[in-house]
């Protein structure tokens, strides 16, 4: 929220994979970006994920998307090395990124 309106959403959801939850489908609005609203939204799908005993975070990110990188990097993800799903374009791949939530 900012000045009482929405600005952003993020879902958190299980995976097939024991103790792993993956960070899904988050947005924050033009009029909310640079203002920390999408650290607030990561904070809270972390904290989601602890409390569900997950321990560990994954998401995924485009390459090129220089800001979502540096939000994830700010926030303790690392690229873990894989790729993900193909783009629409049939051409791309997303790159994962994970956080370990046992520190």
């Amino acid at each position: 929220m900012l000045d009482g309106q929405p600005v952003g959403m993020a879902s958190g959801v299980p995976t097939d994979q024991d103790g792993v939850v993956e960070l899904i489908s988050m947005y924050v609005a033009p009029v909310g970006r640079g203002r920390g609203v999408g650290d607030r939204l990561v904070r809270a799908v972390e904290q989601w994920a602890r409390q569900v005993a997950a321990v560990t975070l994954r998401l995924a990110v485009v390459e090129g998307n220089k800001n979502a990188w540096a939000l994830y990097q700010r926030n303790g993800f690392r690229d873990a090395g894989e790729l993900g799903d193909l783009m629409p374009d049939g051409v791309r791949r997303e790159h994962i990124m994970a956080k370990s939530l046992t520190a």
